[in-house]
């Protein structure tokens, strides 16, 4: 457990990849830091039947996500982890068991719940470029008999010198090692590229018969426009549910947060600025369109 000598957490370096020692602990006064491996499946979730896609429910936000705890877990492995070791300022490298490959690194922010209710809340620091495929690289590394990696459990520990393994041979900046996003702050990540989603304006006039997808966003300061309202055009709802978690994410990072009450559902989301009494609201509000004038049939709504 943190913060009692069971030696877990060293400040040796990793010399066989050359990385210089690192002192893993906090400031004086404060716990150790841990260290953690994160699987998550999108493809076929796991034994508790709960999926997991680190890009599109981790990495695509701007702030804090919950992602997971007791609820999704069957393991009482675990359930102990987060009930007596896990604590806030603990960084947990995301693996997704689907692509075998480790694709970025999180801070834990907080723990909510008693134990065996527990929650687990995680800010997103780095994103790898490309994926880290660990098995195929862990030969002759820490990695190759880490009981986190090659083991069957959703959430374990990794001991320092996996860790720096980890983060050296990925190609990850050494400030992960600290949990610290980059200076410019963390920018949440397209999970695909915005400009190849939209549906350009002539074509959704150009009349071809078909249905969209449409996305209206609007700024409101204490009900007034702030900005002129903007819409975006999709040719299918995944899409529309692609681009609306990426604009959510880049107002997040700008310090707005959800509404209480009201749940960001990938298809509509209402924001409000985090500071207190400003009164600063977005609203993205989907809405579907058919080119076809009413008189043929279309809705035009």
């Amino acid at each position: 457990m943190k913060g009692t000598e069971t030696g877990r957490r060293s400040s040796r370096g990793y010399p066989g990849l050359g990385r210089p020692s690192f002192g893993l602990l906090r400031s004086p006064g404060e716990v150790e830091m841990g260290f953690w491996l994160y699987k998550c499946n999108a493809a076929e979730g796991g034994p508790s039947g709960y999926y997991g896609d680190w890009l599109r429910g981790v990495f695509s936000r701007g702030a804090p996500v919950e992602w997971g705890g007791d609820y999704s877990t069957l393991s009482g492995e675990v359930s102990k982890h987060l009930a007596e070791e896990v604590t806030a300022g603990d960084v947990v490298a995301a693996y997704q068991t689907d692509s075998k490959s480790v694709v970025g690194f999180c801070t834990v922010t907080k723990l909510t719940g008693e134990p065996g209710v527990r929650r687990i809340y995680l800010q997103p620091i780095h994103w790898l470029t490309p994926a880290f495929p660990v098995h195929e690289r862990k030969a002759g590394t820490p990695l190759e008999s880490s009981n986190a990696v090659n083991g069957p459990a959703a959430f374990r520990e990794l001991p320092d010198a996996e860790m720096q393994a980890l983060v050296t041979l990925s190609g990850a900046p050494d400030r992960v090692l600290e949990g610290k996003p980059a200076k410019d702050g963390w920018r949440p990540v397209p999970i695909r590229d915005p400009s190849e989603l939209i549906v350009p304006l002539d074509e959704v006039w150009a009349g071809h018969t078909r249905g969209y997808y449409g996305l209206e966003e609007s700024w409101r300061q204490d009900g007034v426009v702030l900005a002129p309202k903007s819409v975006t055009f999709f040719a299918s709802l995944d899409d529309l549910r692609d681009y609306l978690r990426w604009r959510v994410g880049q107002w997040e990072a700008d310090g707005y947060v959800r509404t209480v009450g009201v749940e960001f559902r990938a298809t509509a989301a209402q924001l409000v600025d985090g500071d207190e009494g400003t009164g600063a609201m977005v609203t993205l509000e989907p809405f579907t369109y058919r080119d076809t004038p009413p008189e043929f049939g279309g809705t035009g709504d």
